[in-house]
């Protein structure tokens, strides 16, 4: 029986839809009782081994296919039945019963390689937005007029990472909604304020909360996990904010890693540059767009009605390409450093072939209103894009070597093996690909700003 139990399993290794109707099958003896009775990760242990999927089942959570075509799943709720044929994995996931697991986190704690003391350039480019962020609160949040109080304000803060940029996007948000209430005439009515900062489960959290000032009025918490997944109940969040973070996706696209497709991107460790065709390109844009539909979900649910969700992102220009972007011009070197390496034979050049960064970097304003036009939870109250200029001085190549290691030096040990790869040798080349080429590289950014409010009459 566990033999067949495994067979079913090997069915399901990559799927992008999970088809219920023949994983049931292959689980479910003659008596309609599944071998073994699957609990926890069980479900998906073929899921966690293979390197690139993404799905597992949340540990509370027991299912129990039915012989009539019924998943009936027992969670603390209680038994929620839903019909396999039709089922995909973006219902469980609003239901909460699976999770996406998200890539290595940045690097945590103070040292010299870690998030918190290379993210100036993220936290150049929040100050940038800060007073469109405060403005755009300020002339879109709605508080209510007929008596009732708010006594808990809730804002969470999806890929926080650690370091000072997250408290600082925070205390703008507190400060806009005080100020509102005050205009309002409602100085006695303030609520408290309670924050939720998320990240991956590898995220250090404790860097993050020693950054808080002691004794701090705010009532924190962390919430680790992918923001892919459901992070918080039910209409319960009041504002959420990202930044730099969404172009983050949840998985790298199966088929770019698959020899023998066409998307297959071997030679690259993005989707520009090098040997990359359409399919390549194609592949990644489809998976941002998988991503942040699912994004959108999983807000519209948290959100109360009228709450807010801001985004701050960088973001290219209609009508141009990525390959036109600083961000993808400076990532090209990035895998030009790495081939350098596997040709002078200190890494593998197989694993650097199946090597890919999971980013879509960076979309564009129309690539976002496209997202938005199939959703009818959110309504597009700002989009605006900022310049962020960028100086050229002898220091910023080795400011991007160190913000480069900070964001990548995670995921490369994930891939190679820890200690697999020299990273000091690594980005050293980096550095030096980045100086040869400075004067094609150092133009300036696109911040992208996107405030959509969650709609009343929306279910």
């Amino acid at each position: 029986m566990y033999l067949f139990w495994i067979l079913g399993h090997s069915l399901c290794l990559f799927p992008t839809r999970w088809n219920f109707t023949a994983f049931r099958k292959s689980l479910v003896s003659p008596l309609g009782i599944c071998y073994p009775p699957l609990r926890g990760d069980a479900i998906f242990t073929a899921f966690s081994l293979a390197r690139y999927s993404s799905l597992s089942l949340r540990a509370s959570v027991t299912p129990f296919c039915r012989p009539d075509g019924i998943l009936s799943v027992i969670s603390g709720a209680g038994p929620i039945l839903l019909p396999t044929d039709e089922i995909d994995y973006r219902i469980l996931l609003e239901y909460g019963l699976i999770v996406m697991e998200a890539p290595a986190a940045m690097n945590g704690g103070d040292g010299p390689n870690s998030y918190t003391n290379n993210s100036s350039v993220q936290k150049d480019g929040s100050d940038i937005i800060r007073s469109l962020l405060s403005k755009s609160i300020h002339e879109n949040l709605i508080i209510p007029q007929d008596g009732s109080n708010v006594e808990v304000f809730r804002i969470s803060d999806l890929g926080c990472s650690d370091g000072l940029n997250t408290l600082t996007c925070i205390q703008t948000i507190i400060e806009a909604v005080q100020h509102k209430f005050k205009i309002l005439r409602q100085e006695t009515n303030l609520p408290e304020f309670q924050v939720f900062f998320n990240d991956r489960v590898t995220s250090d959290f404790n860097s993050l909360f020693k950054t808080l000032p002691s004794p701090s009025q705010l009532m924190v918490a962390g919430v680790p996990g992918s923001f892919y997944n459901r992070l918080f109940p039910r209409a319960s969040m009041n504002i959420i904010h990202s930044a730099y973070a969404v172009h983050w996706l949840s998985k790298v696209p199966e088929e770019v890693t698959r020899e023998g497709s066409r998307a297959y991107n071997k030679g690259s460790i993005t989707y520009v540059g090098g040997s990359c065709s359409n399919e390549v390109a194609n592949a990644f844009r489809a998976q941002f767009f998988e991503d942040m539909e699912t994004f959108f979900r999983m807000r519209s649910i948290e959100l109360v009605e009228n709450g807010l969700l801001a985004i701050v992102v960088p973001c290219r220009p209609d009508g141009t390409s990525p390959s036109e972007s600083v961000e993808m011009r400076m990532l090209y070197w990035l895998g030009s450093a790495l081939y350098d390496m596997a040709k002078e034979g200190k890494v593998r050049e197989s694993l650097v072939d199946s090597f890919n960064l999971p980013l879509f970097l960076p979309p564009s304003p129309s690539e976002l209103k496209e997202i938005l036009s199939s959703n009818n939870h959110f309504t597009i109250e700002v989009l605006e894009t900022v310049s962020h200029p960028l100086r050229y001085t002898p220091d910023l190549p080795r400011i991007f070597k160190s913000h480069g290691r900070a964001a990548f030096e995670g995921l490369i040990d994930q891939h190679f093996g820890s200690g697999n790869v020299d990273q000091d040798d690594l980005f050293e080349r980096y550095m030096e690909n980045i100086t040869k080429h400075s004067e094609n590289l150092f133009k300036g950014f696109e911040v992208l700003f996107l405030l959509v409010k969650r709609n009343s009459n929306s279910v």
